[in-house]
């Protein structure tokens, strides 16, 4: 199966002051194109109630996503971000 996927790339990693509090912030660049989707990749619809909310914590330059928590450190660095979406 192919699909259309936009894969971000992080230029740069800097920080970014919400509510008086200091957080990572990734500058990315976003790379739309049609791929064949690859076994082991997780493929989450989002036409259903509170799908919004998976975009909130999966995009990189989310206000509120994942990568602003310490749990997930690993999604900032340079270089490919590892979840895309779907067009």
């Amino acid at each position: 199966m192919s699909m259309r996927i936009g894969f971000y790339h992080v230029d740069s990693l800097g920080a970014s002051v919400i509510e008086g509090d200091t957080l990572p912030l990734l500058l990315v660049k976003k790379n739309t194109t049609t791929v064949r989707v690859q076994p082991g990749w997780f493929i989450v619809p989002t036409s259903q109630l509170q799908s919004h909310l998976l975009a909130i914590l999966l995009e990189p330059e989310s206000q509120w996503g994942l990568v602003k928590y310490d749990q997930f450190v690993g999604l900032r660095r340079r270089g490919k971000y590892p979840i895309g979406r779907g067009e």
